[in-house]
């Protein structure tokens, strides 16, 4: 993507235009970042991939990245052979241990086309803020302080004939020496409009210029419906007998408690299917009570620093071809008031044979954590993408890793080294409310010795590194340190597009 048309992308969609491209085209590199109408797309060629510092052991030593030096003498973090785009590299390692220099090789080439220390994630202009930063923290009792920097960018890098990723030193050792992190890409079937990633030519500015806001369609033009719900009570939200495609779901709750997350509820129906019910928590991105503040990412809004009233928004696209029904129920004890709005806007770009409705994976509750065991999040069952997921820990730690297993997998797909490093938080877990425009993590967890551990929210959209499955999708948290105590609970749901959903499939 030269420098020109990446502004020619970019100021199309600032003016609204995402949703005129050609019908039943799927978004891959670069553009799953500029064509949010692209995003309900299916692409049966596409596989997500990840590698990191995974135990092969099935234990907590998650430190140790890089096994095997090339012919130059670098450790290999990375490497794929054929089309794909990297789409996230999170690393952390202690602030007093020898730099790395990370190298980024495409298409074969002997010498790197980018050539990075953890301290210009943020700071250069290949890595610009918000798509890449860094986070600095000390941890540890006051007679062993250990300074670290988690770094993570989320630039999307593509390449027609491969990729490597290399560190100038082995990442390795459980302390200030280690090298926590992954990369997370797609693999693609083709190279077919895929340009190999050059930091000289792609507009890595422009693109970090736009999500410094939220971005996505609008219920600007729509008009707010007042709700006031009794226990019990239902309230039809929207309704729709034409085909089209939802732009934003807008909600704003006067008054607001922390228990209306989990006891307000909306439900969407599309062309007759049930394929959404979740508590406005998990559907707007938190599930727990953390310090007031405006958590903001691309696509999701969850705004509760303004008390007494909390805003929220939802601005994944959701097409549909027959009818939509979107409704609001109270399934508390108390009532609920507030106001909402839902954006449509009538579109003939979606083929029916390649996308897939909004759908949501059947809520997890909160459910104590069993010794030894994953906790279960949720099951997307069909083909389809899931493009984005909330997790929650009650009284525990972010210990436990992130197992993705998809279709016939017996080993996960996706996974990381603890449930904070999927979303590019590494011991920046400590010190929330923290966001970037792809992930954010709120709560109250504790550092200090023998109390790690707390209550948390995190969430992670995952529609650039799309989770494809063809069969199912099988999303579960390992358990170790103090998710295996008693007392200790975890919840949380899946969201995604699944081709001709089936009702009552999105679930164990």
């Amino acid at each position: 993507m030269n420098r020109q048309f990446a502004v020619i992308v970019l100021a199309a969609l600032a003016a609204g235009t995402a949703m005129a491209q050609d019908a039943g085209r799927a978004a891959r590199g670069a553009r799953r970042l500029t064509d949010v109408g692209g995003i309900p797309v299916l692409d049966s060629g596409a596989r997500v991939g990840y590698v990191g510092s995974i135990d092969p052991s099935g234990g907590n030593k998650d430190w140790d990245w890089g096994e095997v030096q090339d012919e130059n003498g670098e450790w290999v973090l990375f490497e794929d052979s054929g089309a794909g785009c990297v789409y996230n590299f999170t690393q952390h390692r202690g602030e007093t241990a020898e730099v790395p220099v990370f190298r980024f090789y495409f298409d074969g080439e002997a010498k790197p086309r980018l050539e990075v220390r953890p301290k210009d994630f943020g700071s250069c202009a290949a890595l610009p803020q918000p798509l890449a930063g860094a986070f600095c923290v000390t941890i540890g009792p006051a007679d062993a302080r250990r300074p670290f920097r988690i770094v993570r960018s989320f630039v999307p890098m593509e390449y027609r004939r491969g990729c490597r990723i290399t560190s100038s030193v082995a990442l390795r050792g459980s302390s200030l020496e280690g090298g926590w992190g992954h990369v997370l890409y797609h693999h693609y079937d083709s190279p077919d409009g895929l340009t190999t990633y050059s930091p000289e030519t792609f507009d890595a500015a422009s693109l970090a210029e736009r999500f410094k806001k939220g971005i996505g369609g609008s219920a600007d033009t729509a008009a707010a419906k007042p709700f006031s719900l009794k226990p019990g009570a239902a309230f039809a939200a929207f309704s729709s007998e034409s085909r089209g495609a939802l732009t934003e779901t807008a909600l704003s709750i006067g008054e607001f408690d922390f228990s209306a997350a989990t006891n307000l509820w909306i439900v969407l129906e599309f062309d007759g299917v049930r394929t959404v019910e979740a508590p406005v928590g998990a559907f707007f991105g938190s599930l727990v009570a953390g310090k007031p503040a405006r958590l903001e990412t691309a696509l999701l809004t969850f705004d509760t620093s303004a008390p007494p009233e909390a805003r929220f928004s939802n601005r994944f696209p959701m097409p549909f071809f027959k009818s939509c029904r979107v409704t609001l129920e109270n399934r508390g004890e108390a009532a609920i008031s507030g106001s909402v709005k839902v954006g449509m806007e009538k579109t003939d770009r979606y083929d029916p044979a390649t996308t897939g409705l909004f759908t949501a994976a059947q809520y997890s509750p909160w459910t104590e954590n069993k010794a030894g065991r994953n906790a279960f999040i949720g099951r997307m069952t069909g083909r389809g993408t899931m493009a984005y997921a909330v997790i929650a820990g009650q009284r525990s730690s972010c210990e436990g890793d992130v197992r993705c297993f998809i279709d016939d997998m017996t080993t996960p797909r996706v996974q990381s080294d603890g449930s904070e490093s999927w979303g590019s938080w590494g011991w920046g877990f400590c010190r929330p409310p923290q966001m970037n425009p792809f992930s954010w993590y709120d709560g109250r967890v504790s550092w200090a010795p023998g109390q790690f551990g707390g209550d948390w929210s995190e969430l992670r959209l995952t529609y650039a590194d799309a989770y494809n499955f063809r069969r199912y999708l099988r999303f579960e948290l390992e358990h170790g340190d103090r998710n295996n105590k008693p007392g200790s609970l975890s919840a949380g749901q899946l969201f995604g597009y699944v081709l001709n959903p089936v009702p009552g499939r999105q679930e164990h």
